[in-house]
């Protein structure tokens, strides 16, 4: 058990214990209500160039994959991203609550570099860093590869309870550009929670700018979007 703890706190691993252990704390912290899920959450806007007959998923999402991959988000984008944000879409730290993709991440990588350092011996070595900045890279990707399946546990923990907002007559600002033959998003705050709905104008030849005040009318007749005016 001591060896263990030596290696665990070594020179190399040390530091990146500490961070994982620090999440912890959060997480501990979060089970007591003093932290929401996703109090840290990064929201990335993609302006996603969505047809009308796309198969949305779901009319209501709560950031801005849920209806839709993130891969296939990246190919329908109509504003350019920049490096970093790409690179949170890819690896999922979007798609699912930051914090947790961050803790999974940091856990992997923490386990790669202490097998391998206590595997080769290097973990009070300089040379084990070069170990724990190489183990960076296969972290990421075995992080994507598990939380894939988180993304559909977190559609399933409430599967009711988006379908059951009450949108309609509500208040949001759009986020995108909005017309009547065009979907956008509109940002929403229920329950002091920020929520985006997909929406189109309901009157036609209608025009609505990002950033205007919006009144949610009624949802389309399919009800995969909603349909809005300006709030007067």
């Amino acid at each position: 058990m001591e060896e263990l703890t030596n290696i665990i706190f070594s020179l190399v691993n040390g530091p990146i214990s500490v961070i994982l252990i620090g999440l912890l704390i959060y997480w501990l912290f979060t089970a007591f209500g003093v932290f929401d899920m996703d109090s840290f959450d990064i929201d990335v806007d993609l302006d996603l160039d969505l047809d009308i007959d796309a198969d949305l998923g779901a009319d209501v999402i709560v950031d801005d994959f849920s209806g839709v991959k993130g891969e296939e988000a990246l190919r329908k984008k109509r504003k350019k991203l920049s490096a970093f944000e790409v690179f949170l879409v890819y690896f999922h730290f979007v798609e699912i609550p930051f914090m947790m993709a961050t803790t999974m991440f940091v856990f992997v990588w923490w386990l790669l570099t202490v097998l391998v350092t206590d595997l080769t011996g290097l973990y009070n070595s300089a040379f084990g860093f070069v170990i724990l900045f190489t183990a960076f890279i296969p972290a990421l990707f075995i992080m994507k590869f598990v939380t894939y399946p988180l993304k559909s546990i977190m559609k399933k923990m409430n599967p009711k309870g988006v379908e059951n907002l009450e949108i309609v007559g509500r208040v949001g600002s759009t986020t995108t550009r909005i017309t009547d033959k065009k979907l956008g998003q509109v940002q929403l705050v229920l329950d002091q929670s920020p929520i985006r709905i997909y929406a189109m104008c309901v009157n036609k030849n209608q025009v609505i700018e990002e950033n205007t005040e919006v009144l949610v009318i009624k949802k389309s007749a399919d009800s995969k979007y909603y349909l809005i005016d300006i709030n007067h």
